[in-house]
């Protein structure tokens, strides 16, 4: 992954390097998102099946986090204490601390595996949507 940081006012000229370069997972990303409090805070999902959160300033990854399948949407909760992630491979929605990966919960979503999606509605509630099973 490259990170471009783009001064105020916009580039002046062409950019060809990027200020930040990470490359932790085995294989290509997939998905990223970055934290909604929290400046410099950076998930990101893999087809190598692990979610990495990084610290940019620091440029690596700080958390690895095993998912048993590919994800492909991830969002951090309102209060940004939850990472959601929509898991593929197994037509689950995955809740977790990535500072404490015992905290997982996993939740069959009832819904086809090609294509879901999840959205916060509040810190506690979330929805998924997306084709029948």
């Amino acid at each position: 992954m490259r990170i471009f940081v783009i001064d105020e006012g916009g580039p002046k000229e062409n950019v060809t390097e990027a200020d930040v370069e990470m490359d932790d997972h085995a294989r290509k990303s997939l998905t990223m998102a970055w934290h909604n409090s929290i400046d410099g805070i950076l998930a990101s999902s893999s087809v190598d099946k692990t979610i990495k959160v990084y610290d940019v300033n620091q440029g690596e990854a700080s958390v690895s986090l095993d998912m048993d399948g590919t994800v492909t949407q991830m969002a951090w909760g309102p209060n940004g204490d939850v990472l959601g992630a929509m898991v593929k491979d197994k037509a689950e929605l995955a809740l977790v601390d990535p500072r404490d990966e015992s905290s997982m919960l996993r939740v069959e979503t009832g819904l086809a595996p090609r294509f879901t999606r999840m959205q916060w509605v509040s810190e506690e509630n979330m929805m998924t949507f997306g084709y029948n099973a």
